[in-house]
């Protein structure tokens, strides 16, 4: 949890009314690392304490400078993807040393050792390990010679590991205890100690060093990383927050959880309040449940707890923590009793714990009942009755009068959402949800692995104490490839560990996508809720107030994942763990602190203060708490919140907006960020650019396009995409150590491939750089000595020239190449382009300058639109955004375009007018054709246009043959293999609806799996080709009836091979496929 955050029921609304006694405060503090994150969203402190004046007696300057230095502020504070970046740095600071803590004391028992059958209990050796301090060092790349000497390491900056194909992480060390010891058993005098014997240990030897464990992804731009703190970073627009696995850019989607720390009430399947924690043993449900019993029905709905795999009447713990009468027990729930439906209850429960256990209340007889239980379970606890109270029930409680209290502070949420004077929570809603980031994904996986390593380490270690072994090193049975290679392994899958069950999930690990800058902010903000079952989720795709300021309601994707993938908001803010305690400011605030000795008015005349989920006091005066507690925050005596109390409403909607200027100094006007405003370089997805809307030649139906083929000469949306193609092979060392034969080593080099043209390679099987090269190419060599080629040759529709050429070796010990080609495009037929308002569309025709329709001012538009794409796709705003523009070039002003500063329609109407424009933006134009004036108005104006990914030249797929799939004969799917053409049901109809009976046949069945096979016209089976003896000793091989036990009469039928595959498939279950067959 983060710092100190007050709910909507803390002890005084927003506007400082005072709230009633019973109101309860919940804070989270989250002083122990290892819980999740609270999404937070911006705070409007209303109390009037903040220290800020009214903005009405502002002037707009000196507001707009405010407003603007505050965003600085803001965004060189936090960023946008500081919540990554802290989280894991606080998982190398904190986490790390956690998991290790929480292993413990390792105890390796000796194995069965036959030389030692009948002799003393001294004789058997035991080893215990201990880890201890954690050591986490930055990425550094050896270079050969002793890992020992400093000069054989350097520091692997993170553009090495993505141009080598190696993995940015940093080694482990770890601080570990071996002790090798006997057990002796000793006498020791009873009526001192108590115990008769005791077992001592003789330790034989005991050794204490750092071990190098294994290694640890480092993310780029954290306090572990090299580039933290430099001035300069490899890209202008990269703000780090991912990880290089393998040369592989890697991100962690933010995981939604249900936050542990609350008290949860739910009404389905049966109502329950549940304490929920972390370890499954210190969890406790109590239920509302009907009577088990038939002739019990009368009585009524009673509560019963569960509790250490145990359930038990409710009435029966309470006494069992110490509780001397019933009436005490009503006191503490603090209910009015005079209610008839909790006095019903009640009285159940005290009725059902009787039935269960009689005299309960005296002599302990409880605790004893108790403790039966416990012991009857599956999995009984190890620890006394006392101990599993002490460390299992509330343990952040000390007391057990203080544990009675909240348990039946427990008990009064579940009456009271019983009878609809309390909300059940919603699962729904942020404030009982937090977000699992990079340390708490790392910490769970680490754990995962630690464990593996531990049982290996065991066994092997087992193994050494027998006899009169010796045992070695603890580097040679702790494997630090576990680690390394465990974590390697799950970036590279994406297959994650489970927090509760011992399965791998997916949606947590994915590719950083760099399409453009705005596309990976994107995946670095993004948060994903996991479900079960995504077809029936309830509300969970629904927008909830709760997401207002912290979420964003539009950026969800498509498809099964709908309203379950989202991201943060611009503002949106992640709140981290506090290591700081903060017990102690809130007794300064004026909280009595929750004691064993507290008395039942106590729970009546004060309101409850809750830290971390759990109960730590009560405060008379709600008003004067709650008042403290904020000053304490604005003048940092506590961390401050990571919600930023400086910004209000309105720099609110100054920051949700993205302020862009039009220059009409520019024969196109391109957007620009302010500079002034936003800090960092801008980039620009699109540019402006002319558009007419009007209905022309009949090649821009709908959606369609036509552009100005002059403007895309000129540059217009000319982009440049580069392709990387990588090969790997082994050094000559891994070649020494895995005993390959000669003849199938594999190298780079040059040879006269049988698949694909080499014109363009060099000797050493690269190309050289400024190298054209085309489909069917072969891009990298590589080749056996026995002669077998292993060339990287480019797919179908891959050209491009060769950009770079990288010659290296990885940290898997291998060497390898890549060949980098940059492609220069222009648009062409089919490719896609969209406005800002999502008006996108596809090219329908290139038409030249001269033949398209001109101003008279001679001005030719760049492209034309259909007016019947706006009324299908609702984009009105984009007309309105053309005529604000145009107008805007006019008067040659700069005025802001965003959703927040709009001008009203007579406001834009009249600005066209007075730039000389007709009132609606409209114009005459004549025919480029024919020279003519066109009888009608046409509208013209400015626009933002962007060219999108998709790409016709990415799209194409042809074939006549190619490969197909081995079982079926068929052509296989997906483009990147050349695959085949799909033609599924719709087309077939169509074809059937044609006539065209001989296309479908070519269609479906030469084209596709066609095949022969043989028929017995005896016995209509298939008759099998086979050789067999004939009467002289001669063989012959042909189609052969087993059935009918002859050769006549069989004939050769061309049957798709999938019906073939399928009557041997059914042949093989003793199914027989008779045919019958005709001549044709």
């Amino acid at each position: 949890m983060g710092e100190p955050e007050v709910n909507d029921d803390s002890g005084m609304s927003s506007e400082g009314e005072k709230l009633p006694d019973e109101m309860d405060m919940d804070f989270d503090q989250n002083g122990d690392a290892g819980t999740t994150k609270n999404v937070v969203g911006m705070d409007v402190d209303k109390s009037g304490e903040v220290g800020t004046s009214e903005t009405t007696g502002l002037s707009e300057e000196l507001l707009s400078k405010f407003r603007r230095e505050a965003s600085k502020l803001f965004f060189n504070e936090y960023g946008l993807i500081s919540h990554q970046i802290y989280s894991y740095n606080e998982f190398v600071e904190h986490g790390i040393q956690k998991v290790f803590d929480s292993v413990g004391e390792i105890t390796v028992e000796p194995g069965f050792d036959p030389s030692k059958k009948g002799k003393g209990q001294g004789d058997w050796r035991y080893a215990s390990v201990t880890f201890g301090k954690v050591t986490f060092d930055k990425p550094m790349f050896w270079t050969g010679g002793s890992s020992a000497d400093d000069k054989k390491l350097l520091k692997l900056m993170p553009w090495h590991a993505r141009l080598q194909n190696m993995t940015y992480s940093g080694r482990l060390k770890v601080n570990i205890k071996v002790q090798v010891y006997t057990q002796k058993l000793m006498k020791s005098d009873k009526f001192k100690t108590g115990i008769e014997q005791f077992i001592e240990k003789d330790v034989q030897c005991e050794e204490e060093r750092d071990v190098v464990v294994g290694r640890i992804p480092v993310m780029v731009q954290s306090k572990s990383c090299w580039m933290d703190g430099l001035d300069k970073n490899d890209c202008c627009f990269d703000h780090g927050g991912y990880f290089l696995i393998k040369g592989a850019e890697k991100i962690f989607i933010a995981q939604e959880q249900i936050c542990l720390r609350r008290l949860w009430v739910s009404s389905k399947p049966t109502w329950t309040v549940a304490y929920r924690s972390d370890l499954k043993r210190r969890r406790v449900y109590i239920k509302l449940i009907e009577p088990a019993r038939l002739e019990e029905a009368h009585r009524g709905k009673h509560l019963t707890v569960y509790f250490l795999a145990a359930t038990m009447p409710i009435w029966i713990l309470f006494f069992a923590l110490g509780v001397s009468s019933d009436k005490e027990i009503v006191d503490m729930i603090d209910l009015d009793i005079n209610d008839a439906n909790f006095r019903n209850i009640l009285f159940s429960s005290i009725l059902d714990a009787d039935r269960e256990c009689t005299d309960f209340r005296k002599n302990g007889k409880a605790l004893k009942y108790v403790d039966e239980l416990f012991k009857k379970a599956k999995f009984p606890p190890k620890e006394s009755i006392e101990d599993c109270f002490s460390i299992h029930l509330f343990p952040a409680l000390t007391g057990f009068r203080q544990k009675a209290l909240f348990l039946a502070y427990m008990v009064k949420c579940l009456l009271l959402s019983y009878t609809g004077k309390r909300k059940c929570e919603n699962r729904d809603d942020f404030r009982n949800k937090r977000l699992e980031l990079a340390g708490e994904l790392l910490e769970r996986e680490l754990r995962v692995h630690i464990k593996h390593a531990e049982r290996r380490m065991v066994k092997a270690l087992q193994r050494d104490l027998y006899g009169d072994r010796n045992l070695q090193p603890i580097e040679h049975y702790l494997d630090a490839s576990i680690i390394t290679n465990g974590l390697s392994r799950a970036f590279s899958t994406g297959a994650w560990a489970h927090p509760f069950k011992k399965e791998r999930m997916s949606g947590i690990v994915a590719n950083l996508r760099r399409t453009n800058p705005l596309q990976m902010m994107v995946d670095l903000r993004k948060t994903r809720q996991q479900v079960g079952y995504t077809g029936k989720v309830g509300d969970a795709r629904f927008p909830h107030p709760s997401h207002w300021g912290r979420l964003c309601f539009l950026s969800t994707p498509d498809g099964e994942n709908c309203g379950l993938v989202k991201n943060l908001s611009v503002t949106g803010l992640v709140s981290t763990n506090l290591m700081e305690p903060l017990l102690d400011k809130l007794l300064d605030c004026g909280m009595e602190k929750l004691t064993d000795n507290q008395s039942t008015a106590f729970l009546s005349r004060k309101a409850k203060v809750f830290l971390n989920g759990e109960w730590v006091g009560g405060c008379e005066d709600c008003l004067s708490f709650v008042a403290d507690l904020r000053n304490k925050r604005q003048n940092k005596e506590i961390p401050p919140q990571w919600i930023p109390w400086l910004i209000n409403y309105t720099i609110l909607r100054f920051l949700y907006s993205r302020p862009w200027s039009l220059n009409a100094s520019e024969d196109h006007s391109i957007p620009k960020a302010r500079e002034d405003l936003f800090p960092g370089p801008n980039f620009i997805m699109g540019r402006m650019l002319l558009w007419q809307l009007m209905f022309i030649w009949g090649y821009n139906q709908e959606d369609s396009l036509v552009l100005n083929r002059a403007s895309l000469e000129r540059g217009m949306f000319r982009t440049e995409h580069i392709r990387s193609y990588k090969a790997e092979v082994d050094n000559k060392e891994m070649l020494e150590t895995r005993r390959q034969k000669p003849k199938d080593r594999v190298d780079f080099g040059k040879i006269q491939s049988k698949f694909g043209r080499v014109d363009s390679l060099d000797d050493d099987g690269f190309p050289y750089v400024g190298a054209n090269l085309q489909t069917g190419d072969i891009v990298i060599g590589r080749c056996a000595e026995s002669g077998a080629d292993h060339s990287v040759k480019l797919k179908h529709t891959e050209r491009g020239k060769v950009q770079k050429v990288v010659l290296s070796a990885n940290d898997d010990g291998k060497n390898y190449a890549v060949v980098s080609l940059r492609q220069v495009r222009s648009p062409c037929l089919g490719d896609k382009f969209s406005s800002m308002h999502g008006q996108k569309g596809v090219v329908g025709l290139l038409e030249s300058q001269e033949d398209f329709p001109f101003t008279l001012q001679g001005i030719v538009p760049d492209i034309v639109i259909n007016p019947h794409a706006f009324p299908t796709r609702q984009t009105l705003g984009q007309l309105f955004e053309s005529a604000l523009g145009k107008g805007i070039a006019g008067d040659g002003l700069m005025r802001y375009a965003t959703p927040f500063t709009t001008p009203s329609i007579e406001d834009v109407t009249n600005q066209l007018h007075r730039a000389g424009y007709e009132r609606w933006g409209s114009e005459k134009f004549c025919n480029g054709l024919t020279g003519e004036m066109m009888q009608s108005l046409i509208f013209v104006g400015p626009a933002f246009y962007q060219r999108l990914i998709h790409m016709a030249e990415d799209k194409v797929k042809f074939r006549n043959t190619g490969p197909v799939h081995p079982l079926t004969r068929q052509p296989v799917a997906d483009r990147k293999r050349f695959g085949g053409v799909k033609f599924g049901e719709m087309e077939r109809d169509c074809l059937i609806a044609h006539g065209a009976a001989a296309n479908l046949h070519e269609r479906l069945f030469t084209l596709s799996d066609f095949s022969q096979m043989h028929i017995c016209r005896k016995c209509t089976n298939i008759a099998n080709v086979i050789q067999r003896s004939l009467p002289g000793g001669k063989k012959i091989r042909g189609p052969y009836c087993r059935f009918c036990e002859s050769a006549d009469d069989i004939v050769k039928v061309n049957v798709p091979y999938g019906a073939k595959l399928l009557c041997q498939e059914l042949f093989s279950m003793g199914i027989s496929v008779k045919f019958d067959t005709e001549v044709c």
